[in-house]
């Protein structure tokens, strides 16, 4: 079983470094504040996200949790903090030393770390002090930084929520502590 996460986990590296990272335009504010055609999984495969998609799918196949249902499915808005695809790199280079009991305790709350329940556009993002996350911790907000990540790329809107475009995988502190 090592042999198959520290395989995919390389599978999924490759791609990341193969797939440039978000490039959208940003929508304008009229646009976020009414839901899109596309499910927040489809947006982010659409922005280039690739990695993070692949962190999805290796969770939910591996440690059998159910993100991607989760965020393309219709119930529920979600805010989701997308890192870009170079965020990912070192995580995944860490994922690969992981056996998968231990990828299992660190995946899936990491991911759990970037999703809120509900669909806060900039505004709300950049006037909140933080938002609590899926995993349970609190996420603090800093002007344009959430847990001491970038927000590059704003009001991406989807069908079930919105995403912002982060410059790092943030860490769970319940987790990393």
């Amino acid at each position: 079983m090592r042999r198959f996460i520290t395989t995919a986990v390389a599978a999924v590296a490759a791609l990341a470094l193969a797939v440039p990272a978000a490039n959208a335009a940003k929508p304008s504010w009229a646009e976020a504040a009414t839901p899109g055609d596309h499910n927040l999984v489809e947006l982010a495969a659409g922005a280039g996200l690739s990695s993070l998609i692949d962190a999805v799918l290796l969770s939910d196949d591996v440690c059998d949790t159910s993100f991607a249902a989760t965020l393309s499915g219709k119930k529920g808005q979600f805010t989701v903090f997308a890192p870009t695809n170079a965020a990912f790199e070192p995580i995944f280079q860490l994922l690969g030393t992981l056996d998968e009991e231990a990828l299992c305790e660190v995946l899936p709350s990491t991911l759990a770390y970037h999703v809120t329940t509900g669909r806060h556009h900039s505004m709300d993002v950049v006037t909140s002090d933080g938002f609590t996350m899926l995993n349970g911790d609190f996420a603090a907000v800093e002007g344009a930084t959430i847990a001491g990540a970038n927000i590059v790329a704003v009001d991406f809107s989807a069908s079930n929520g919105i995403a912002h475009v982060i410059d790092a995988v943030i860490l769970p502190p319940s987790t990393f502590g």
